[in-house]
């Protein structure tokens, strides 16, 4: 169950609120009616969203990369939003596989861009402290990856170029056992393609 946030109504822009931050007592103005309507358009738009999005989520916790309360690290909301941004700016990709090698070789790329999106109010801040910048869907002042550290990041990108490595190795097999050999490295031991 998710946790609940008490969320203020504004009159504009309709469809807003503002909702205090969980850490720090900032507030950001965001519409969680439109954040669900994203979500859902994702969905639509590529049945395979859902598989995605749940294949790296477990490969995160795999990892042990997830946030915490005391470390930052790579939450679910920014998967999301990362695999949104890639079919939106890459086309989408339906097939499970090809679109979590697209994830990790995004990821773990020399150049990982400010993340933002065209039907968002406001813009990017001209200025930002944190590592990364992955813009809330609804509002691109919003930068939901605000608590990246530089070493977070680093072991992030460390994760996902060992991960593309290893499923573009696994795709190079010839025999199933091997394939799921890569794919469980990536994965985890109990993972199966069954």
């Amino acid at each position: 169950m998710g946790d609940i946030v008490p969320v203020v109504p504004i009159v504009s822009p309709v469809e807003y609120v503002w909702q205090p931050s969980r850490r720090g007592g900032a507030k950001y103005i965001t519409s969680i009616s439109k954040q669900l309507d994203f979500s859902l358009n994702n969905r639509r738009n590529n049945p395979s969203y859902t598989s995605i999005v749940r294949a790296l989520k477990w490969w995160r916790n795999e990892k042990e990369i997830k946030p915490t309360d005391d470390e930052p690290g790579l939450s679910s909301y920014v998967i999301e939003l990362i695999v949104a941004y890639l079919d939106i700016n890459n086309g989408i990709e339906t097939n499970i596989e090809e679109a979590i090698i697209r994830f990790f070789q995004f990821l773990s790329g020399p150049n990982f861009p400010v993340i933002s999106f065209k039907n968002a109010i406001n813009s990017v801040p001209a200025y930002y402290t944190s590592r990364i910048y992955v813009a809330d869907d609804t509002n691109n002042e919003n930068n939901v990856s605000k608590r990246m550290t530089d070493s977070k990041w680093k072991e992030i990108i460390n994760e996902a170029s060992d991960a593309f490595d290893s499923l573009n190795i696994a795709q190079s097999k010839r025999n199933e056992g091997d394939t799921l050999t890569e794919w469980k490295h990536v994965f985890g031991s109990t993972f199966n393609v069954k």
